[in-house]
């Protein structure tokens, strides 16, 4: 639709209005409601035209400030904001561990050396999983505990573009990557499928219960915009 810009529209039945987000790459996602004709979204996107395409550009500047993780001993990996050191132990068996301020990997001793970047991403990605399943639960039952609401089931999903979802069962899926992130983070998104428990929509009364639970909305927003690569593996 867009010259350039890679489109994907998404039909819900918890909009009433179109929506963008804007993603590093070239991309864009629209959040249309499902009533919505493609004549009419198609029009809406050219409208919106100029501010896409300075949006994407601002998107792709952050894309040129990241890393790519190098799987070496000092590197820097986050959990819940804070940073640990990545130690690789070679010649040793088992599971990755936190000892301090350090990230424990061991290799054993019948890996090859070339495989040992995919081996070390493997077991780290292994890691936050676990660790964002029960993290990531704690939260989402505290905050159902304070809403009064019970959600059916919860989950962590591995989203490309996405940091959650509430189901219409009530099923709670969370983005594994989002344990890495600050706490005020964490919070923010976990709250955010919580709410939609109360309010399957983005109407004023859902920011509004979403505020009252974290009170940081705009700023965590903002920080998932700025540093979603950071959370790559």
């Amino acid at each position: 639709m867009i010259d350039g810009i890679e489109t994907t529209i998404e039909r819900t039945n918890r909009r009433k209005t179109i929506g963008f987000e804007i993603q590093p790459g070239n991309n864009l996602r629209v959040l249309v409601p499902e009533s919505m004709d493609d004549q009419k979204i198609e029009q809406l996107i050219h409208n919106k035209k100029g501010w896409i395409y300075q949006k994407v550009e601002e998107a792709n500047k952050i894309l040129l400030t990241q890393r790519d993780r190098e799987f070496v001993s000092g590197e820097s990996f986050p959990l819940l904001g804070k940073e640990y050191r990545l130690k690789i132990l070679k010649d040793v068996d088992g599971l990755v561990s936190i000892n301090g301020d350090s990230l424990i990997v061991p290799i054993g001793k019948k890996i090859k050396i070339e495989d040992h970047d995919e081996l070390i991403r493997a077991k780290l990605v292994s890691f936050y999983k676990i660790q964002s399943k029960e993290k990531l639960f704690e939260v989402a039952e505290r905050f159902s505990r304070k809403l009064g609401v019970q959600f059916k089931s919860f989950d962590i999903k591995d989203y490309k573009k996405s940091w959650g979802m509430c189901s219409k069962d009530s099923e709670i899926f969370i983005n594994w990557k989002v344990v890495m992130a600050p706490i005020s983070v964490v919070n923010y998104v976990v709250a955010h499928e919580i709410c939609h428990l109360v309010y399957p929509d983005h109407s004023k009364q859902f920011w509004s219960l979403v505020s009252s639970l974290v009170g940081n909305v705009e700023e965590s927003k903002k920080w998932l915009k700025y540093n979603q690569l950071y959370l790559n593996i």
